[in-house]
Order: C-alpha cells, then sequence, then structure tokens
C-alpha cells in the first residue's frame, strides 16, 4: 500500500504489515525480504531466519536458495548455511540434484552438486538445467545434451536446443524448429516457424503467420489457422485468437467457447479472466460469465482468491466475485504464495505481508525511517545520515547491522565500501577511508568511484587516472573521459575517441570509436560512424557494425534494432554472439535478458518474451522493468 510491501492472507488479513522495500513470494516456507538494500528471510511468523546480508535472493528450490554476496553468486540452506560460497557469476537453481554454474571471465558453464562440488567441468559456451536426465549445452556454436555424468549423448549439430518435456525437445537449425527425442533422432521434422513446449500431450506451432497445435506423432490435430494463442493448454482448453477476438477450443480444434472476448486468459481454478471492452471479468468452462466484466485490471485465480483492481486500489475476491480483501493496497505483487500474499502500502517504498485475513504480522527490524537517508549495507556497514542533529547536519557516517555507529557523521559527501574502502569527501576533496573510519588515502582528487577490480578512477585536474588500494597512481591521469574496470579492460577517451586499456595502462584497443561500452561476456558494443557492432578483448570484429542501436550482452543474447529493412524499420530483435538473429526485429521497445525474459514492447503494452522469442506474459502493462530474483515491478 503507498509503496511498502506486505503480505494478505486469503480474506484480506494484513499477516506482516508493509514494511519492506522489496519482498518474494513464499517458496518452501521461507520468503526473500529486502529492508534498505540487504536481503534476509521470513518464515511465516514474520520471523528473520536467516539474516539480511545478501545483495540479491531467489526463492528457494530443492531445499537451497541463490543469493548474491559481494558481485557474486552462490547458494545457501534454509538455515543460511553456506553450501557453495559465492564464487559464481551466473548460475541458476537446482534441476533434477544438479545446477548449472560459471565461473571465471570466459563463460564456462559446468554443474554442481548440492554440496557445491564441480561435478561437471566447466567447459559449454552456453546450457539449459537438466530435465528428464538430459541438460541442453553450447560447444563450438552448436547445442547437444549430456547425461548427469557429463557424457555427450546427442552431438552438439542444431542452432538452438530446448529443455526436454514429456520425452521431446524443441530444436532448431537455420529458421526451422522441430523436435528430437532422447537418442537424438529427429521424430517431429523441422518445418515450423515457431514451438511451444508439449503440455498435456499437444504442443502450439506456426505455420508462416498461423499458430495451430501437433500430437507427439507430428500429426497437426488442429490446423494452424489462428492470429495467435494465450499460452499452453490449461485444464483442457486453450484460448485463441481468431480475426480481433478471442475464444477456446478443445484439444480436437473445436471451438468450446466461441471468439466474442477482446482478451482471454489461461483457465485456472476453472475460471478464466477475460476482457470485454476495457473491464475485465470471469467466465466457467461453458463460457457463461460468471463474474461480470467490472475490474480494470485482474489476474488468475490461485488458492480460491485472486487480486483484482478497482480504481486505483487493488484487493482481492472470491470465485464468487464477492469481495474478500477491500481494494486497499496501491500494489499487488504475485499471487497468493503459501497462504500469503505480497502488498505494498504508504509512501516509503516498504513492502509487508498479509495473511488471508488481511492482517499485518511482521514489524521492521531496523528503523530508519525517520532519517533522512540510509544506505544498503555493504561489506558490513550501512552509509546513513540523521539530518539535523546539533553538529551532524547532513553529514555522513557508516553503521554495523545493529544500528551501532561505527564511523559518526562527519562526511559531506560518502559512499559505500567497495574491496575494503570507501571514497568521501573532506574539504573538497576526495580520498578514503577504511572501516575504523581512518584516512588511509588523504583527500586530493577532484573527484573519485569506487575500485573495480582492484584499482578506482580517479579526477585530477582536467585528466582521469587509476590508483590501487594505497592510494599509488598506477595509471597516471591522462584522459578526458574513463570509466571503471570490467573483465580486465577499462574504456578510455582520448581526443574524440574510445579505446580500451589493461591494468597496466597498456592501450591494448587503439582508440578508434565513436562510443564504446563495457565488455560483458567477451565482448563489448561499439560504433564507428553511426552503426554498433562488437569486438572481443583484442579489438577484432566478432560482429561487424551493422545496427543502429545496440546493447551489451546479457545471458548470451543482446538487444539490437538494424533500422531500415523493409518492414522491420527502428524494430528490436537479438542476436547471438554470432551475430546470427535469435529472434527477428519485432518489437518498438525491449530490454536486455534478466533471469531467462526480456521486456518488449508490442503497441502501446509491455509483456516479457523466452529466449526462443515465445510471449510468456501477454502484453498488458504500461511499464516494466527486467526481472530480478524472480519478481519483477509493472504498473
Amino acid at each position: 500500500m503507498g509503496e511498502k510491501w506486505g503480505y494478505i492472507d486469503k480474506t484480506g488479513k494484513i499477516v506482516f504489515e508493509p514494511q519492506f522495500d522489496n519482498a518474494g513470494n513464499f517458496s518452501e516456507g521461507l520468503a526473500g525480504v529486502r529492508i534498505g538494500k540487504k536481503y534476509g528471510y521470513i518464515d511465516k511468523t514474520g520471523k528473520m531466519v536467516v539474516k539480511r546480508q545478501f545483495d540479491d535472493t531467489w526463492g528457494f528450490s530443492e531445499g537451497l536458495a541463490v543469493v548474491k554476496m559481494g558481485g557474486k553468486w552462490g547458494y545457501i540452506d534454509k538455515t543460511g548455511k553456506w553450501v557453495a560460497e559465492p564464487q559464481f557469476r551466473d548460475l541458476e537453481d537446482f534441476h533434477e540434484g544438479l545446477a548449472r554454474v560459471t565461473e571465471g571471465g570466459e563463460y564456462k558453464y559446468g554443474y554442481i552438486d548440492k554440496t557445491g562440488k564441480m561435478v561437471i567441468e566447466p567447459r559449454f559456451t552456453d546450457a539449459w538445467g537438466f530435465s528428464e536426465g538430459l541438460a541442453g549445452v553450447e560447444m563450438g556454436g552448436k547445442w547437444g545434451y549430456i547425461d548427469k555424468t557429463g557424457k555427450m549423448v546427442i552431438e552438439p549439430r542444431f542452432d538452438n536446443a530446448w529443455w526436454f518435456s514429456e520425452g521431446l525437445a524443441g530444436v532448431r537449425i537455420d529458421d526451422k524448429y522441430g523436435y528430437i527425442d532422447k537418442t537424438g533422432k529427429v521424430v517431429i521434422g523441422l518445418q515450423f516457424d515457431w514451438i511451444g513446449n508439449f503440455s498435456e500431450g499437444l504442443v502450439g506451432v506456426r505455420i508462416d503467420d498461423k499458430y495451430g497445435y501437433i500430437y507427439k506423432t507430428g500429426e497437426i490435430v488442429v490446423e494452424p489457422q489462428f492470429d495467435a494463442l494465450v499460452g499452453d493448454f490449461s485444464e483442457g482448453l486453450v484460448a485463441v485468437e481468431m480475426g480481433v477476438k478471442w475464444g477456446y477450443i478443445d484439444k480436437t480444434g473445436k471451438w468450446v467457447i466461441e471468439p466474442r472476448f477482446d482478451y482471454a486468459g489461461d483457465f485456472s481454478e476453472g475460471l478464466a479472466m477475460v476482457l470485454v471492452g476495457k473491464k475485465y471479468g470471469y467466465i466457467d468452462k461453458t463460457g457463461e460469465m460468471v463474474i461480470k466484466p467490472q475490474f480494470k485490471e485482474a489476474g488468475d485465480f490461485s488458492e480460491g482468491l485472486v487480486g483484482v483492481r478497482i480504481d486505483d486500489k487493488y484487493g482481492y475476491i472470491y470465485k464468487t466475485g464477492e469481495i474478500v480483501v477491500e481494494p486497499q493496497f496501491d500494489a499487488l505483487v504475485g499471487d497468493f504464495s503459501e497462504g500469503l500474499a505480497r502488498v505494498t502500502e504508504g509512501g516509503e517504498y516498504k513492502y509487508g505481508y498479509i495473511d488471508k485475513t488481511g492482517e499485518i504480522v511482521v514489524k521492521p527490524p531496523l528503523d530508519f525511517r525517520e532519517r533522512d537517508s540510509w544506505d544498503n549495507f555493504r561489506e558490513g556497514l550501512a552509509r546513513v545520515t540523521e539530518g539535523g542533529e546539533p553538529g551532524w547536519s547532513d553529514r555522513y557516517g557508516y553503521i554495523d547491522k545493529t544500528g551501532k555507529w561505527v564511523i559518526e557523521p562527519r562526511f559531506y559527501e560518502a559512499y559505500d565500501f567497495s574491496g575494503g574502502l570507501a571514497q568521501v569527501k573532506i574539504d573538497d576533496k576526495y580520498g578514503y577511508i577504511d572501516k575504523t573510519g581512518k584516512v588511509v588515502i588523504k583527500p586530493r582528487f577532484k573527484d573519485a568511484w569506487g575500485f573495480s577490480e582492484g584499482l578506482a578512477r580517479v579526477l585530477v585536474g582536467k585528466k582521469y587516472g587509476y590508483i590501487d588500494k594505497t592510494g599509488e597512481m598506477v595509471i597516471k591521469p591522462r584522459f578526458k573521459d574513463a570509466w571503471g574496470f570490467s573483465e580486465g579492460l577499462a574504456r578510455v577517451l582520448v581526443g574524440k575517441k574510445y579505446g580500451y586499456i589493461d591494468k597496466t595502462g597498456e592501450m591494448v584497443i587503439k582508440p578508434q570509436f565513436k562510443e564504446a561500452g563495457y565488455f560483458s561476456e567477451g565482448l563489448a558494443v561499439v560504433t564507428i560512424g553511426k552503426k554498433y557492432g562488437y569486438i572481443d578483448k583484442t579489438g577484432k570484429w566478432v560482429i561487424k557494425p551493422q545496427f543502429k542501436d545496440a546493447e551489451g550482452f546479457s545471458e548470451g543474447l543482446a538487444m539490437v534494432t538494424e533500422g531500415g529493412e523493409p518492414g522491420w524499420s527502428d524494430r528490436y530483435g537479438y542476436i547471438d554472439k554470432t551475430g546470427k538473429w535469435v529472434i527477428k526485429p519485432q518489437f518498438k521497445d525491449a530490454e536486455g535478458f534478466s533471469e531467462g525474459l526480456a521486456m518488449v514492447r508490442i503497441g502501446k503494452k509491455y509483456g516479457y518474451i523466452d529466449k526462443t522469442g515465445k510471449m510468456v506474459i501477454e502484453p498488458q502493462f504500461d511499464w516494466a522493468w527486467g526481472f530480478s530474483e524472480g519478481l519483477v515491478a509493472v504498473w
């Protein structure tokens, strides 16, 4: 409510008062919550059972949770004990007892078990989690499958490959999709322009611009004729679009509910959300409107309740349409999960938890809301200012996790600790202090930034250079502009062109670019003239300049727009590291992938696609961001 998050139960009773700056759904009895900029885990009584210490958290899966600390990812158990110390650059949840991880700078993926032991050494350029005993992996630009010993059981020969589902996996060669079995045999020929995952024995496919469904034999059961699909079959029915209206078909392709809605969602717990004009209501499987269209927003039923919006407030209704939790919240995030839901109220960006009666059950363990400013804990300390306290007005200091002052407020400007040091401003100059507050690098810089990979950039006069943690100038100030180190290199401006230096200050990629980005996953996006392309760390072109706009690689893909190709003008799509289109340009706006999904805009609404380009969350939001810890803020 407002901007605090909490949890309600199915009666609308607030179980945990809105107090959290972010809050996740309960998973295996625990939920990740953030107060300030640090995450911990609470149980269903609201007790903080894993103390706040993490920069990022995911939900528990198979007894373990992914957490981030100090820029690296690791795994903890439900007591907060490290199972795998923070050491990974990228990772995912455990699937069938193993988890995909990458450690070093070359983004090679391997697999660990639940003791943290590396059981399949990192050697793959990309990889999926295990499903039905096999995992898709990429080597040499091609995809194949390994078993849990790491043995290659299906040799790499596909341009892309996906999870096994009901004994089959989707694969792609060039621009056509089909399915293989677990021996690698192509059992459904590569003939489709798009495919989904098997669900209830059927899968959606696209031929030319029309969608239909096939059996596992490849036999077409529902002829491609629809303009769009909402997803997989759910409770025996699926929503499809014909012309400009939506309806529902059964597994024979027969219309069960004729197309008459402006939009239609999946059936969940016997009811489906439909749009009539500008209002949402709910129908049953006969097509009867059981809850008349009246809501500005609505979702799917979960545990007998669904969140809806009336005017500008959110509440919950039963399947009868009866309001069980009066509309009072400023936002709902997620469905009920294990009996609780997250809500936000007030004007302070705080999250809370309510139970199904709506009762708030947890208070913030630390209350800095009366302070003018407070920051996240970094390396055990948090930068705060009380503001207005006699003699300390608007000065920054640092507290520990008990709230005790460790470094009293005396700095007009101060920043988070990084690598054991924090930059502070004293008498109009920047220097660095250690965690006792002792000045270890005397203030002498016009400006200064945090340490990155052991070095910090500083401004002396009008030129940028780099110092080490002793304060020694290891790269003399000579650049018109400079950025932090990333993957061993830093971009610098010489004259009017950007190049890259290493940590000795040697120019390893000569200044030649109009614009240049950070290295990410071994590549950096740069421009020559008016076109963007990608270089490797030697400066060699990996993907030649050809794009009107481009971003860095994220999770193996990069968002680009060609701009000007007939029919695709100024539309965004995604390429792989060879420059090949994986998802053709079609979106009016888009962002990089985060946790396997990317935000895209179609028309005036935002939704989310997966790495195959499949729309997994239909465009319905006025604005959205990337996923983080399994959740995303939207409106």
